[in-house]
């Protein structure tokens, strides 16, 4: 069951970030003086992907503490690499973002080394 929470975690983090994304491409580039615009502000917090990213976050924070006061942060806390590789799969399938060999071979590489850490804690 905690395996379960913390990989809900890990996507509901993952989906906020490509919601945060999708938000940006609507609104257009930063710039220092659109940033700090009341205007553009107002726009960027009400659009519905950042509020939905924000919930998205908000849930994966929770779930997160939730399992982190249950076990030990070093068994909880190496999971959380795997947001690089399901961001990355969600920026290719979503997004449309290129996934080059060298980024797919990286996150094998990132995969089986978070596997030997979590296997190593489990004997």
């Amino acid at each position: 069951m905690n395996a379960l929470l913390v990989v809900l975690s890990v996507v509901s983090y993952a989906f906020g970030q490509v919601f945060v994304k999708l938000a940006f491409l609507k609104l257009g580039p930063l710039s220092l003086d659109r940033v700090f615009a009341l205007s553009f502000l107002v726009k960027a917090l009400t659009t519905w992907e950042i509020i939905l990213a924000v919930l998205l976050w908000v849930l994966a924070t929770a779930l997160y503490l939730w399992v982190l006061a249950k076990l030990p942060l070093t068994v909880v806390f190496p999971f959380l690499s795997l947001l690089f590789p399901v961001v990355m799969v969600l920026g290719w399938l979503i997004l449309g973002e290129p996934l080059t060999w060298r980024a797919a071979a990286g996150t094998g590489l990132l995969v089986i080394g978070l596997y030997l850490i979590g296997s190593a804690r489990l004997v």
